[in-house]
């Protein structure tokens, strides 16, 4: 686990320690002393701004690559092509059904799930 999950943990540890002594199930919190990890030392995913051709080559290496997850190439390259023009994520994305889409306002908008 990296030392961000670590913490994650540990505050909801903690949240439950204090929960069983405002309740008193106990008598005394006993993880008051552990200490959370440093997340900047354990640095495992550094995002960085995809460059125009990085971000063309990606594009185009989905448009003609295989079927991944049950989601085919162009499927991919499409749904690349809509995160990066309107800062969607995955989720909200994938939220997208043909329902979604308002095309008789102007200019016709698209509704997606709040992450």
């Amino acid at each position: 686990m990296s030392l961000q999950s670590l913490n994650h943990h540990r505050a909801a540890a903690r949240t439950f320690d204090i929960w069983c002594l405002d309740t008193r199930r106990t008598r005394e919190t006993a993880l008051r002393s552990v200490k959370g990890f440093n997340a900047e030392e354990d640095r495992r995913h550094d995002r960085r701004t995809l460059g125009v051709d990085e971000l063309r080559r990606l594009i185009e290496a989905a448009r003609v690559g295989p079927v991944a997850l049950g989601v085919p190439g162009l499927v991919r390259s499409l749904a690349y092509r809509l995160a990066v023009a309107t800062g969607l994520r995955f989720n909200e994305i994938r939220s997208i059904r043909p329902a979604s889409f308002d095309w008789s306002s102007s200019p016709a908008t698209v509704d997606v799930t709040a992450a």
